[in-house]
C-alpha cells in the first residue's frame, strides 16, 4: 500500500530538511570540537587527560610535594627492585594507592589505562609555585598503577606545560640551525667522544654543516653569546648534569647538588649552573628553540621544564639515570622522525619511544620525558599506529661510542613501564 502523503502545511520545503541536518551536523562537529578542547586549568592542580576527554585532576599541596619527593627516592633506587617481577608488583600497587589517595579513583585510572596516550598538564606560576607537579614522577606512577588492568597494552604518557596565556612559538616548517653543548670541563672530558653523537643528531636532522655550532666546555657568557649570535631552532645539551658532574671531580655529594648542568669558570673551575639559569641561557635569543634537548642525567622535573618555561616549544629530560644505549636509541628515531613529521615533537616522541620499547632490551621503565608549551589535543594528526606502538621493520640506527661506562646504568622509570 502506497505511503500517505503528509498534509501540505507540514510537508518539507525542498531541501529544507537536508539544511537542518547538516545545521545539525554543524552543531554536532562544534560540540564536540569543545569537548575535545582542553578545559582551562586551575593555577593549583594538574590535570591528566586524554586526546578526547579531560581524565582526573590532582591538587597541588603537601600531599603531592610528600608523594613527590618520596617517590624520586624510590625510583632512584629501582635496582633494588626493578628487576624482581614481585617487587615490581608490589611498586605498582603502592602506585595505585598513591594515585587513589591524590585523588584518582579507579574508575578513572581504568579510563586512564584504555586511553593508550595521556597527557598531565602542569599550569606555570614561578619555579617555587607548584614544583611539586613537575617533579612528581607522573609516567611511572600512572603506568604502573595501570599495569594489571592494561595487560600488556601500552601506555604513554607526555607532559604539557601551560604557560597560562603565553603563545607558543609557530609551528616549524623546517629546522636550520643546531646549538650543539658539550658539558664536560675541568677533565671531565678524559674517555669521552661526542664526535658520534653530534654526527647522530646532524645527520638525522638533515643539517648542512654551515647550521651546526658546536660549543665545548662553555661558561656562561659563551653559552648566552652563542645563543644571541645563532638563535638555534634546536639546542642539545650533552655531558655532565650538577649531580653526577660534582660527584665525578670529588666535590660534593650529588644526591646534596641542584638539578642543572656542569659548565666552567673563566678561570677554568667547574660551575655547576641551576636548571633555571641554563634554561633562560637557552632561551637568551629573542627567537626561542623549537627544542632543548637535555641529554643530562636528572634533566626531565626541572631542567627541560624550566625550558618551556623560559619560551623553547619543547624539551627533552630524562628523570635520572639512563642506560646509554637506549638513549642512543632514542634520540636517532626521535630526531629523525621530527622532519619527517613535520616537526611535531609529540608525533616524533611517541613513534621514538615505540621503538625504545620495542627494542630486545628489556625495560624496567624508562626516563626519558617529553614536555611541550603545546597540548596533544593541538595535534589531531596523531594516528592510532603511534599511539599503540605496533613495531615496524626499520633499519638500525647510526650508532655512536659509549661516552663512558659511568653512564651506562639501569633504565629508569618514564614514559610507559
Amino acid at each position: 500500500m502506497a505511503a500517505k502523503k503528509a498534509p501540505a502545511s507540514v510537508r518539507a520545503r525542498p531541501g529544507k530538511g537536508r539544511a537542518r541536518a547538516a545545521k545539525k551536523t554543524g552543531a554536532a562537529r562544534k560540540k564536540a570540537a569543545r569537548r575535545a578542547e582542553p578545559r582551562p586549568l586551575l593555577a593549583d592542580h594538574a590535570q591528566v587527560r586524554s586526546l578526547r576527554e579531560d581524565l582526573a585532576s590532582v591538587e597541588f599541596g603537601e600531599a603531592l610535594q610528600r608523594s613527590a619527593m618520596e617517590w624520586s627516592y624510590v625510583l632512584r633506587n629501582r635496582r633494588r627492585w626493578a628487576d624482581r617481577e614481585a617487587s615490581r608488583e608490589e611498586q605498582a600497587e603502592r602506585s595505585r594507592a598513591l594515585l587513589d589517595h591524590l585523588g584518582i579513583e579507579p574508575e578513572r585510572m581504568r579510563a586512564i589505562a584504555s586511553a593508550g596516550l595521556v597527557e598531565v598538564s602542569v599550569p606555570f606560576v614561578a619555579e617555587d609555585v607548584g614544583w611539586e607537579a613537575r617533579v612528581f614522577p607522573w609516567e611511572y606512577a600512572l603506568s604502573g598503577a595501570t599495569r594489571a588492568v592494561r595487560r600488556g597494552v601500552p601506555l604513554t604518557v607526555v607532559r604539557h606545560l601551560d604557560r597560562l596565556g603565553r603563545r607558543s612559538p609557530r609551528p616549524r616548517s623546517s629546522v636550520e640551525r643546531l646549538l650543539f653543548v658539550e658539558a664536560a670541563p675541568c677533565g671531565l672530558r678524559a674517555g669521552y667522544n661526542f664526535d658520534s653523537e653530534r654526527k647522530l643528531v646532524q645527520s638525522n636532522l638533515g643539517l648542512a654543516a654551515g647550521g651546526v655550532r658546536i660549543l665545548e666546555d662553555p661558561t656562561r657568557l659563551e653559552l648566552e653569546q652563542a645563543v644571541k649570535e645563532l638563535a638555534p631552532d634546536v639546542v642539545h645539551l650533552t655531558g655532565f648534569d650538577t649531580h653526577q658532574g660534582l660527584t665525578e671531580l670529588g666535590l660534593q655529594d650529588g644526591d646534596e647538588a641542584f638539578d642543572g648542568i656542569l659548565l666552567r669558570e673563566a678561570g677554568g673551575k667547574p660551575d655547576p649552573v641551576a636548571a633555571l639559569d641554563l634554561a633562560r641561557l637557552v632561551n637568551a635569543a629573542q627567537a626561542k628553540p623549537f627544542l632543548v634537548a637535555c641529554n643530562l642525567f636528572d634533566s626531565a622535573a626541572r631542567t627541560a621544564a624550566l625550558c618551556v618555561a623560559e619560551g623553547a616549544r619543547a624539551a627533552v629530560g630524562f628523570q635520572d639515570r639512563f642506560d646509554d644505549s637506549l638513549t642512543e636509541l632514542f634520540f636517532a628515531h626521535f630526531y629523525r622522525e621530527l622532519p619527517r613529521l613535520d616537526w611535531n615533537e609529540h608525533r616524533a616522541f611517541l613513534v621514538a619511544w615505540n621503538e625504545l620499547r620495542n627494542a630486545p632490551q628489556g625495560l624496567a621503565g624508562t626516563g626519558v620525558v617529553l614536555w611541550s608549551s603545546r597540548s596533544i589535543r593541538e595535534t589531531p594528526e596523531i594516528g592510532a599506529a603511534e599511539v599503540d606502538g605496533r613495531p615496524r621493520a626499520r633499519a638500525a640506527p647510526p650508532g655512536r661510542k659509549p661516552r663512558a661506562a659511568a653512564r651506562t646504568l639501569a633504565p629508569g622509570p618514564g614514559a610507559e613501564t
